[in-house]
């Protein structure tokens, strides 16, 4: 009998996932996405400022095999069994992963917000950009930070003069995410080129919304500390794109899918359903370790599809990384910052130089296909 594995997410993990199951006849995959196109989220912050949007979508159907089902459409609810579609009826399986992702506030948006429409939304979003007088990025965390470089690099000359604004508020003494996997190195080069970039930082803050007025924020909760904009972005953090259900115990307290080393559900005994990425309880979240993932997460779905009451000590492992970790930071085309951890030497700062050949240049869209297929 043929084994069915549907996977919910068209990004790099599930894309990748299907790609390494597909090719078996006695295994079934569907992939369902909110789009038809893959959305490339490396270079998701220049699309909004450029509006262009040529290399970082590209249609599912040319990266994925014939054989694996492309389903276009939004999961209703999902349960331990099956998957409710919110056009497409019912998919049983024998297995399932999740691999959603998270979910990016205006102006980078995710699929689950426009669809197969990403280029009206950038449209929309562009012009947007380009009329604000004063944009505000409530959070330094690391897409606000590469957003920030873009708009350094498109508005320049307006930032010089007055005629534009941009100000960054941020929880922390430094930008970028002080959880443990960037250095102080980094941090403090990044903080200190956006300061000298004609951007006014406010760190150490928090802001809240007044209430009667969605342009004007309140600055660590006082009345009398105010800002206003007309172009507010929110980047306080990831936002997992968990699709909708009923599993008690599901998530923790942030939202994220509880999962153990072998990338099983915690809240779902019947080993079929897996999880993986931004939408995990994964703290580090990106692709530097995604081949050792997907080759962990793969095998264990092989495994479970054969024999679904395989004993756990069989099962593929992963290590969650902890410590610094190799990252290349992006400030527009011209200019970025990245660190290497090193064996006995510690960390040490990446060539500039590199960094801005390497990402920045294009933000790797040269690459896009080779990342989502490998």
């Amino acid at each position: 009998m043929v084994k069915i594995v549907v996977i919910i997410g068209g990004g790099f993990y599930g894309i990748s996932t299907a790609k390494r199951l597909s090719g078996n006849p006695d295994v079934k995959v569907k992939l369902i996405n909110a789009s038809n196109h893959a959305y490339f989220y490396i270079s998701s912050i220049r699309v909004p400022v450029q509006n262009k949007t040529e290399g970082t979508f590209i249609p599912i159907k040319e990266l994925l095999p014939s054989d694996v089902e492309i389903i276009n459409d939004v999961v209703e609810e999902f349960n331990e069994d099956e998957v409710l579609l919110q056009k497409g009826g019912k998919l049983e399986f024998d297995s399932l992963v999740i691999a959603t992702g998270s979910k990016w506030t205006n102006p980078i948006g995710s699929s689950l917000e426009f669809g197969n429409d990403h280029v009206a939304y950038f449209n929309k979003r562009h012009k947007e950009l380009e009329a604000a007088k004063h944009i505000i990025l409530v959070g330094g965390g690391f897409n606000n930070t590469e957003l920030v470089g873009e708009l350094i690099h498109q508005y320049q000359d307006q930032l010089k003069t007055g005629e534009k604004r941009i100000t960054i508020i941020h929880s922390q003494d430094l930008l970028l995410p002080n959880n443990g996997f960037y250095s102080d190195k980094l941090r403090t080069s990044i903080t200190n080129f956006i300061k000298n970039s004609n951007v006014e930082l406010k760190l150490n803050s928090k802001a809240e919304k007044l209430s009667k007025d969605s342009s004007t924020l309140i600055i660590n909760g006082d009345p009398s500390s105010t800002i206003s904009g007309d172009y507010i972005i929110y980047g306080t953090g990831t936002l997992p794109a968990v699709p909708s259900n009923l599993i008690k115990g599901l998530t923790d307290s942030n939202g994220f899918i509880l999962v153990d080393d072998s990338f099983r559900v915690k809240a779902i005994s019947n080993n079929k359903v897996f999880s993986i990425g931004d939408v995990t309880d994964f703290e580090f979240r990106g692709l530097m370790f995604r081949n050792s993932w997907l080759n962990a997460l793969v095998n264990n779905i092989k495994l479970t599809l054969e024999d679904q009451d395989v004993e756990d000590s069989k099962l593929h492992k992963v290590t969650r990384p902890k410590g610094h970790v190799p990252a290349g930071v992006s400030l527009g085309p011209n200019h970025g910052f990245g660190q290497i951890p090193l064996p006995w030497f510690g960390t040490i700062a990446a060539p500039s130089w590199f960094v801005t050949w390497y990402k920045s240049k294009n933000l790797v869209v040269n690459a896009a296909r080779r990342l989502f297929n490998s």
